[in-house]
């Protein structure tokens, strides 16, 4: 798909049927990579110290909650709105990136563009403490999606410079010391800051965490600056169109069906996104749990993350992507059932108050799941259809997210009896994503194709773009 086709090595050592000028990019390309590849690690640490204040499952509904009292329809719209920013977007101005000359300028922008939103949501936070206007609520949720449509700009421009200015032996190494030196950091941020901030009284204790979130934001733009980047030749060829693409996406669900079987199992595995802003909810509704616990909750899941990747990435490497989902569906289906459980011991032990921090523990994996998705979707195909197969799959991405909404919905019917709308809620996410750990056995297994079930389907007759 074009657009979306990834970025040539651009350090391969120079071929005998290069022209003089790409010689010489390449040369250029090879001094910097050093530099650059500090700088992108640099940028990545900031971006998570960053990213941790404001996370989606814990930070962000708990001040929306405090906006608007506490309705479900209204929080239940931030996964649909973070997804749809992160989806359609990049969609409509992949191809504009493709021939950018500084994709390094774009990170800027993107970066620095970031600050601007979580800028004006830490003013909301204290222009809120004094009074709430009605018009507030529905103004952070157009603040929430147009950072979430900068987001995804930002995702793409992020993956291109890496695919430009870092050789691909080398990618291994920033991704290995952006993801493990960024998450040790900001687990530490959160623990020093986020506690005391909290404790604070009123609306106006989020200020502190959305002004600290945009200067991170400030801070990876202003990093760009470092990086240096020999400016690229733009495309001859027009771009395609966004219609174009997804008549392609479509095409490829409907031709191929190892890829429309996994798809299947991505949309019911996805449903844990309905209830994400909820868990929270259910802790401070039921359980009665403290702001200060929100802090707990963000280290947990991010503790989660960094001890499901490597076993995760472990196990992949060895037994294969399908055996990791199959197990993946395990554990996101035993957090809402673990949620349920832990509210419901709220008795003289306080076992639920106490132990709530595990159910975040397991949502740790919802991440870790979407990278092995990912993985799963680029053994199906060769390289040449890998940027259309992806692309697909983030569209089948974005269908659980729009009825996030009526998730919501339904724990407003039972206002007055929260835990019973939370077991109806709850429970029927569970059992669609253990729905889709029994399908993950009618999935096939790339690394034995000799074992399917069903013939392949002929990958040649799918109607995509023409490449450039």
């Amino acid at each position: 798909m074009r657009g979306s086709v990834s970025v040539a090595d651009s350090s391969q050592a120079p071929s005998a049927t290069d022209s003089p000028r790409d010689a010489q990019r390449r040369q250029a390309l090879d001094a910097a990579e050093p530099r650059n590849l500090s700088v992108l690690v640099v940028y990545e640490v900031v971006f998570r110290i960053a990213w941790i204040f404001k996370t989606e499952s814990v930070i962000v509904p708990a001040f929306l909650d405090a906006l608007t009292g506490g309705t479900g329809v209204i929080r239940g719209w931030l996964p649909t709105l973070s997804r749809i920013g992160q989806s359609i977007p990049p969609l409509l101005v992949a191809d504009r990136l493709r021939d950018t000359r500084s994709k390094g300028r774009v990170l800027r922008l993107t970066s620095l563009s970031m600050a601007a939103p979580t800028a004006i949501v830490a003013w909301m936070a204290w222009s809120a403490e004094r009074a709430i206007p009605g018009w507030m609520p529905l103004a952070f949720l157009g603040l929430y999606i147009l950072f979430f449509s900068i987001t995804g700009l930002n995702q793409i421009a992020q993956g291109t410079l890496h695919g430009k200015l870092i050789r691909a032996e080398r990618r291994g190494r920033l991704m290995w010391l952006g993801g493990v030196v960024g998450p040790l950091l900001a687990i530490a941020a959160a623990w020093w800051l986020l506690g005391p901030w909290l404790e604070r009284p009123g609306v106006s204790r989020f200020l502190p965490i959305f002004a600290f979130t945009a200067g991170g934001f400030a801070v990876c733009g202003l990093v760009t600056f470092a990086l240096r980047e020999p400016e690229d030749q733009p495309h001859s060829v027009p771009p395609v169109s966004p219609w174009l693409q997804l008549r392609s996406a479509w095409s490829v669900y409907r031709g191929d069906a190892q890829f429309r079987r996994a798809a299947r199992v991505v949309m019911l595995l996805t449903c844990i996104v309905l209830i994400f802003p909820h868990f929270q909810w259910l802790a401070r509704e039921v359980l009665k749990l403290g702001d200060r616990e929100l802090m707990v909750w963000v280290v947990a899941q991010n503790v989660g993350v960094a001890c499901f990747s490597p076993c995760c990435g472990f196990l992949a490497d060895r037994c294969g992507n399908r055996l990791v989902l199959r197990l993946q569906c395990v554990v996101l289906m035993s957090a809402p059932l673990v949620a349920l459980g832990l509210a419901g011991l709220d008795g003289p032990t306080a076992v639920g108050r106490n132990w709530y921090w595990f159910v975040f523990l397991l949502l740790g994996m919802s991440p870790v799941t979407m990278r092995t998705i990912n993985n799963y979707t680029l053994e199906l195909v060769g390289p040449e259809l890998h940027p259309l197969y992806l692309s697909t799959m983030r569209v089948c991405f974005l269908i659980p997210f729009l009825f996030s909404p009526i998730a919501g919905g339904v724990l407003d019917l039972f206002a007055d009896r929260p835990y019973v709308g939370a077991c109806w809620l709850f429970g029927s996410v569970s059992g669609l994503i253990a729905l889709a750990g029994v399908l993950t056995f009618r999935m096939a297994e790339p690394r034995r194709t000799a074992a399917l079930p069903y013939p392949e389907c002929d990958k040649t007759e799918l109607e995509f773009p023409p490449a450039p």
